[in-house]
């Protein structure tokens, strides 16, 4: 697969996966458990199940894959050879340490949104009898959140591409050398070594034919 291609497959996968996860963390949010739907008995309080609690967990898991799949092709930030001072190699990291830190605050959200929407019972609740429930807004944020890291992880990629692109061209020990006697000159892109080995193998020649040129013309 070349690079243009895999560029495109791996931001089309990323965005996919980020904008199915976003659609189920708002789908999640409105249909968390609400405050009339809890029952309190005996300092017990019973939560029903929510919808809320799959619709969250799926949004997590494909949040969690987009991370992967552009982390994975992405690659190690280390193996990049550009300059420090590279401005695409500035925005990757950047971009890398923004995409990690929104992935674990709307993945934390995500989960603790899920756990609370789970049918189970809870003899804790505040000082004047209510229940703790999952408060408004605590879906969406992990959507935007999660949206964001799509966004984020799909630049991050993007820089760190054009980085080892530009490594790989400005390789040290590459030579370009033209190929001589044809009308229609092609670079030839030969190694130090076979730089070096040329040119050691040009001199004792040309020395040699001027040996012999000067023992005919003595013998003459």
């Amino acid at each position: 697969m070349d690079s243009r291609r895999k560029k495109k497959w791996v931001c089309g996968t990323a965005f996919a996966l980020g904008f199915f996860a976003t659609v189920m963390a708002f789908a999640a949010e409105a249909k968390h458990t609400r405050a009339h739907e809890v029952k309190f008995l005996d300092g017990i309080c019973f939560y029903p199940k929510s919808p809320a609690l799959e619709l969250g967990l799926t949004a997590a898991t494909f949040l969690l894959f987009t991370q992967l799949v552009i982390n994975v092709a992405g690659g190690c930030m280390c193996c990049a050879k550009g300059s420090t001072s590279n401005s695409a190699k500035s925005v990757a990291i950047l971009a890398l340490i923004l995409s990690w830190i929104t992935f674990f605050n709307g993945f934390m959200l995500l989960l603790a949104g899920a756990t609370l929407n789970s049918e189970h019972q809870a003899d804790y609740h505040r000082a004047d009898g209510e229940c703790f429930i999952v408060k408004p807004g605590i879906f969406a944020g992990g959507a935007l959140l999660t949206l964001t890291t799509a966004a984020v992880g799909i630049i991050y990629y993007l820089a760190i591409s054009t980085v080892k692109n530009e490594s790989s061209v400005s390789e040290p020990g590459i030579f370009v050398r033209e190929a001589h006697g044809s009308q229609n000159s092609h670079p030839i892109f030969v190694t130090r070594d076979q730089q070096a080995f040329s040119q050691y193998s040009e001199y004792p020649q040309s020395s040699q034919i001027n040996t012999s040129a000067t023992e005919g013309s003595c013998m003459r």
